[in-house]
């Protein structure tokens, strides 16, 4: 859903990538916390917020701690649209999806380690 880093005195080590495909620096302080959305914040919003690819690019002469926290929901939650971001005119944009499946699905195509599991798990998208 979310991710929250606290801010940092090391500029440009925290980047975004923007709509058309640029990575750009994010403006952060050791008084700031930077909060990614994630995937599943954008899907209950129905793209009200939009999760953003980001990355951390290593500059710092000195050693480098992260300690991101991550909120997610629980492994068998079903996330849907709420219902305060739909309309008739904003149909819901993405099907009810079971988290705990989709992670899973999104680890077997994003890490090496789990390519053999691509096309085995079971399909998180539910019926509209």
């Amino acid at each position: 859903m979310m991710t929250i880093l606290m801010g940092e005195d090391e500029p440009g080590s925290l980047q975004v990538r923007t709509r058309d495909g640029r990575w750009i620096d994010v403006e952060t302080r050791p008084e700031f916390f930077v909060i990614n959305i994630g995937d599943m914040m954008m899907r209950w919003t129905n793209n009200l917020f939009r999760s953003t690819p980001h990355r951390v690019v290593t500059r710092a002469r000195n050693k480098r701690y992260s300690f991101p926290f991550f909120f997610a929901a629980n492994y068998d939650t079903v996330v849907r649209c709420l219902e305060t971001f739909i309309s008739e005119k904003n149909p819901p944009t993405y099907p009810p999806t079971k988290f705990g499946y989709w992670v899973e699905n999104m680890h077997a195509y994003s890490y090496v380690y789990r390519h053999d599991e691509r096309g085995k798990l079971p399909n998180p998208e539910l019926e509209l």
